[in-house]
């Protein structure tokens, strides 16, 4: 009878709820400190022939690549390509500076990270 119809309703709300759970975890949620890396660390370029520096910048958290943030980029010497940049599927954006001449520049790449938030299902049973 009624009950059922409710056991029916409740089941298919609880299906509907684990649909939407993700087979695999989100790298998000990986163990361990969002990580930021400029690759290659350090290079000479020599001028003329070599004007344009490329380096990519990667963000992981426990080893897992982060999707699609924002990689803010700076130097303090030649002229950046751009000032930001979405990582890829692999966790990486690429830059770079380009100088027709000599010196040092010296790369900062940053990154917001915000953990997601997270749904927690609580089931109490009252029988007043």
């Amino acid at each position: 009878g009624e009950d059922a119809s409710v056991d029916a309703a409740v089941w298919a709300a609880y299906q509907a709820i684990l649909s939407n759970v993700p087979s695999t975890q989100p790298a998000e949620y990986a163990q361990g400190e969002p990580v930021l890396v400029i690759n290659p660390l350090s290079a000479t370029n020599t001028i003329p022939g070599e004007e344009e520096h490329v380096f990519q910048v990667r963000l992981t958290k426990g080893g897992f690549p982060l999707v699609g943030y924002e990689i803010q980029a700076s130097t303090d010497f030649g002229v950046l390509n751009q000032v930001s940049a979405l990582t890829g599927v692999d966790g990486v954006a690429e830059f770079s500076v380009t100088s027709s001449l000599p010196g040092t520049a010296n790369l900062t790449a940053t990154a917001d990270f915000t953990l997601p938030t997270v749904e927690f299902f609580l089931s109490v049973f009252n029988p007043q």
